[in-house]
């Protein structure tokens, strides 16, 4: 779910789109196991200003967004453990039967990776 969801609220569109296709004589029962929980870093994170310069630095937009898949950061976010997703390419490229990725986004991820390695050591060594 996205941050500003709530179960409910992302549940409806499924409903919807059910209740669309699935006519009489058919019927369909939606049955929810569970719900992952929404997590956006806050922008005041320190962890956000180090990957946004890093990303700046590699000629990248500094935007902060949330994606729509799922991945460990929810839980780890959650937990109270600063998390980013932070990676090459676009999400409507990957997992799919043409699955790729341009090459100038593997550059700018190794500019990107760097620099927040940097700021890690500089921080891990200020300390």
């Amino acid at each position: 779910m996205l941050p500003d969801e709530t179960d409910i609220s992302a549940l409806e569109p499924i409903r919807q789109v059910v209740a669309s296709v699935v006519g009489p004589p058919f019927t369909a029962e939606i049955e929810v196991s569970g719900f992952v929980p929404p997590y956006l870093a806050a922008e005041d994170d320190p962890l956000i200003a180090v990957a946004r310069q890093a990303v700046l630095e590699a000629g990248r937009p500094g935007d902060l967004s949330a994606d729509l898949a799922t991945d460990d950061s929810t839980w780890l976010g959650n937990a109270g453990i600063s998390t980013i997703l932070c990676g090459p390419g676009e999400p409507e490229q990957a997992h799919t039967v043409d699955e790729r990725i341009d090459v100038a986004d593997i550059r700018d991820a190794i500019g990107i990776f760097a620099g927040l390695c940097l700021a890690a050591r500089h921080a891990d060594t200020s300390a």
